[in-house]
């Protein structure tokens, strides 16, 4: 069995062929606040994705930081409402991905 699930934070849409070719049945992309848009997926990547096949699953990463104490109830609660406004509102994510 070969891998079935990838995880990138770069567009994918250039090798979605491969990534079919492969077998590829889930990409993990990316979501995170404004600021940080290199690695963020697009919505045109995300109907390409769709298009071939691949669910996605998205990945969303806030500011609050990267150490024990940045992760809290009310930052989670707060980074979840932004993550499913900026999926709904700004980004248009299709139907049936997850964050």
């Amino acid at each position: 069995m070969g891998i079935e699930i990838v995880d990138t934070p770069t567009n994918i849409t250039s090798e979605i062929d491969c990534f079919v070719s492969k077998g590829i049945k889930i990409v993990f992309r990316y979501y995170a606040p404004e600021g940080d848009h290199w690695k963020v997926i697009t919505p045109s990547e995300a109907t390409v994705i769709l298009k071939a096949g691949i669910q996605i699953g998205i990945v969303f990463e806030s500011k609050t930081g990267n150490v024990l104490t940045s992760f809290t109830k009310d930052t989670g609660y707060s980074d979840a409402v932004y993550a499913f406004k900026y999926a709904s509102e700004m980004r248009k994510l299709p139907w049936g991905a997850c964050i």
